[in-house]
């Protein structure tokens, strides 16, 4: 997952929660259950990420507005052609 684009499940979700200890909440675009939460094998403190999910497509990060990443102008500026399964979108 070093590389941007690259993409993962919740199995990966569950190893990163293990990993740094912290707790994942998936805000979903399931009717039902629209909150997911995955816990980690061992907390190590009160960190949560938060990630809103697409059902079966895509994760995004959530941030509040008032402290958004840091873009740089390139990065900000390449268009990369998406992967969908074995489809170029």
């Amino acid at each position: 997952m070093a590389k941007d684009g690259t993409w993962g499940d919740h199995v990966t979700l569950q190893a990163a929660a293990n990993t740094f200890g912290l707790q994942i909440l998936l805000i979903t675009s399931y009717e039902e259950s629209f909150v997911l939460s995955i816990e980690p094998k061992n907390k190590k403190g009160d960190r949560v990420l938060y990630l809103s999910f697409w059902a079966e497509v895509h994760y995004n990060s959530v941030y509040p507005a008032s402290d958004p990443p840091n873009r740089t102008a390139d990065a900000c500026e390449k268009k990369r052609k998406k992967v969908l399964g074995s489809q170029r979108l």
